[in-house]
């Protein structure tokens, strides 16, 4: 008598399961031999040490911009519909626009720096980003002086 999973096989229902006569003809299959990976030989860097450094600090002022930025915007949307006297608010959204002037400085002053060292320019976007970023909080600061 024939198992349950024999009867399967036979009938092809499930070609997957191993019996006997499945695995005997696979192994009367001849393999092909595996070609081996050839080790290729890795690339170069494209850009140097110092390039790859300036790059690394542009992004990450641009990141800690657009983190002051997003927080302390937020901070004034939480803490904008409280009634509370002006002597008693927060200084967080100031601090936190503080941050992002200081940071916003430091990548406006690293911009040029990583188009001169960098042999393949950043993206164009990105650096409209970053410019844009960077100066957004400066505005602000100036926006609050004339109020």
């Amino acid at each position: 008598m024939m198992s349950p999973s024999e009867h399967a096989c036979l009938f092809g229902l499930f070609p997957f399961l191993n019996t006997a006569s499945s695995v005997s003809a696979k192994k009367k299959r001849k393999k092909k031999p595996k070609q081996q990976p050839r080790a290729g030989k890795a690339s170069p860097p494209t850009e140097d040490r110092h390039s790859e450094t300036a790059t690394v600090a542009w992004m990450l002022t641009i990141i800690a911009t657009l983190g002051a930025e997003i927080v302390g915007g937020l901070s004034v949307i939480v803490t904008g519909g409280w009634n509370v006297a002006s002597d008693a608010r927060s200084p967080f959204p100031g601090l936190m626009l503080f941050i992002a002037a200081v940071t916003g400085v430091v990548c406006l002053l690293l911009t040029p720096l990583v188009y001169r060292f960098r042999r393949v320019p950043p993206p164009a976007a990105i650096t409209y980003a970053a410019v844009t970023a960077s100066v957004l909080p400066l505005l602000v600061a100036i926006m609050m002086l004339l109020d």
